[in-house]
Parts: structure tokens; sequence; C-alpha cells
């Protein structure tokens, strides 16, 4: 009865493929498994479609056209897009090459117009949107990002073309993205302790409440900070809490704002740094990460 059940799902996927279904390495799986696994892949090519854009407006994330965006305002309109994308299990990498204000008219004009499928609620797949892969000559990913063997087999397969110079990206942010593998992903810091139940949900050693670390969270917004991320979640039992965390991620914004962060940092948050020592240093990053032991 399962096998059957199995050619049925095949022969659904050879229809709607138009008959180029290649099926190696399903006839391998464990029966249960093939059977999952196709029905998944059938929900996921019959299911209606929506763009990221509109499941964004629908949360009422702030979309604002790029050329309305003030220099200031840009790095935190990119970063709330970012987030929101995370929260739908649409992660970003290769985004080193473009700044902030690139980056959100990429996202604004292209990424986020992309027809997508509406997955289920309980999906826990991801749609990874590699940002040089839009480049149709790859002149971004080899310029930017290729390693030199990567390098060195795209000059076999395609010998006409000739290569671009190895550049250092501009920008660092991509180390500082959600990933789709992080479980959970992590979280913006004024949503994450505004919802939390716990009493002392962020780093109990230095700012003993939740409410306390809000309001040094609410001050780095105020300073200027595009972001303020939570990393590294910890899933503690329902006695002690919920969710913990002792890791902040403050994105900066490149301008003169980040010398009042950076103070703000130092005085208030008092974070641990590597040496020991309580002092925190601007290394010119697009962001800093704060922990306490």
């Amino acid at each position: 009865m399962q096998d059957e059940r199995l050619e049925q799902l095949k022969e659904e996927l050879r229809r709607l493929s138009g008959g180029r279904m290649h099926s190696g390495g399903i006839d391998d799986l464990p029966r249960d498994v093939a059977e999952q696994f196709l029905e998944h892949v059938i929900a996921f090519e019959t299911a209606p479609t929506t763009t990221d854009f509109d499941r964004l407006c629908a949360a009422n994330v702030p979309l604002l056209p790029p050329d309305e965006v003030p220099d200031r305002a840009i790095g935190v309109a990119l970063w709330r897009v970012i987030v929101a994308l995370a929260r739908h299990r649409v992660f970003l990498s290769g985004t080193n090459h473009l700044s902030d204000r690139d980056l959100y008219a990429a996202l604004w004009h292209s990424v986020l117009r992309e027809e997508v499928p509406m997955a289920p609620d309980h999906d826990t797949g991801a749609w990874h949107v590699d940002v040089p892969g839009d480049d149709t000559d790859s002149s971004n990913y080899l310029a930017f990002y290729a390693s030199d063997e990567e390098r060195e087999r795209w000059q076999t397969d395609h010998p006409a073309i000739v290569l671009p110079p190895r550049k250092p990206a501009p920008h660092d942010r991509d180390d500082d993205l959600p990933r789709g593998e992080d479980d959970p992903p992590y979280a913006e810091a004024r949503e994450w302790l505004q919802a939390s139940r716990s009493s002392s949900a962020l780093a109990t050693n230095r700012f003993g409440t939740t409410a306390s670390a809000l309001r040094f969270v609410d001050q780095l917004y105020a300073e200027g900070a595009s972001c303020v991320i939570i990393d590294h979640i910890t899933t503690l039992s329902h006695e002690e809490g919920g969710q913990y965390a002792d890791e902040l991620i403050v994105i900066l914004p490149n301008d003169e704002r980040r010398a009042s962060i950076v103070d703000l940092v130092e005085q208030e948050g008092r974070p641990d740094t590597v040496d020991g020592k309580r002092h925190v240093v601007d290394r010119g990053h697009g962001s800093m990460r704060l922990w306490w032991d």
C-alpha cells in the first residue's frame, strides 16, 4: 500500500514539473521519510504565492521607499527588515559589498517583490537569499566572496571570462545576520525583553531585572543604534522562566553617533571584555558584541 502511495506522489510531481522531475535517491530513503518528503515538495509546489513585501506590510513593518529614508535612519529601516524576514524564515547572506542604503534598496526594489510560496505556519524550512546571486554575471561574488579554489573553477568552466580582481568587502554585516540553523533565531532586543515572562531575562549579574535591561536597550536606541539584538538565547525550564541570554549585538550607525553609543556601553552596560578590562574600544566595525559572564 505504501509503495503505491509513493508512486502516486512521484506521478503527481512529474505532472507538476512537466515531466522534468528527477527522483534520484528517493528510493534509498525509508518509506515513511520518502513519503513525508514528497508530500512536503508537493505542498511547496502547489502552495499559493505571495511576496515578502506583502508579508512584511501585513506584519506592520515600515517599508518606506529608499529615497524617503533619511541617512540617519537607514540602518534602523534596514535591520527592521532583516529581523522581520528572519521571523518568516528568510535569511540573507553575501551582503558585505553593499552599504546599508544599497542593501535596503536592493531588498525594497527586488528581493521583497519576488513571488514566494506561502509555507504553512508550522513549516521549519528556510529560504536563503544570497544577494550576490542576483548579480547576473557573478562579478560581485567573484570579487568579494569566492575562494581561490572557486575562482579557479569558475575560470576553468568559463575560460572566455576575465575574472574581476579580488576586493576586500567594504562592510562587515554578514557575521551578524540571522542564520537558519539558529534555534531559536536571535531576536530584536526590545521586543524580546518586552515579551519575556522572566523577571531577569538578560545578564542577571549586570542588570538584575528584565526592566533594567530593557532600559539599557532603550538608551542604546535613543543614542542612535540601528538595531540591538539578543544573541545565543538559551531555553530554560518553565520553572526558571522560559528564555535567557547574556549577549547583545549592537548594530552601529556609520556617523558621529557611534561615540555616544560606545560611551553608553562603557558607562552603563559595563560588559566583559576579552582582556578582562573595563574598557570598550570602537574598532570601526559595523557592530559591537557585548556579553556578561
